[in-house]
């Protein structure tokens, strides 16, 4: 996985500081399940339309992108063994720790960007 900073392109704020873009197949499907957790400041990015929860051991806020990374929606504290919906527009999905969403404020319409870190 590469590391990059996500970020809120209309504001600039740092979502997450210490994030990682999946960008093979093998790390899209692996993406959060070897882990036991995810820090406030984590992300991880994956080129998708949709996610699930599965084998995951903690819940997550899943955040849907367009090409543009404007935010198509939001999904907070998505626990274990879901399905979220399959989106028709989203190119990439940010996982971020349980509650983040809310606490950096994210909604539909704002911009989601990454770089390099």
């Amino acid at each position: 996985m590469k590391a990059v900073v996500v970020v809120r392109e209309d504001d600039g704020q740092v979502l997450a500081a210490r994030g990682a873009l999946c960008e093979t197949a093998r790390e899209r499907t692996r993406g959060l399940l070897p882990r036991a957790s995810l820090g406030m400041d984590e992300a991880l990015v994956i080129p998708t339309q949709s996610v699930h929860t599965f084998r995951m051991r903690f819940a997550i806020d899943v955040v849907y992108l367009d090409r543009g990374g404007r935010v198509l929606g939001v999904h907070h504290r998505v626990g274990r063994g879901r399905i979220l919906p399959w989106r028709l527009r989203a190119r990439a999905v940010v996982e971020l720790a349980e509650g983040q969403a809310a606490a950096l404020g994210l909604a539909q319409g704002q911009v989601v960007a990454w770089r390099p870190a």
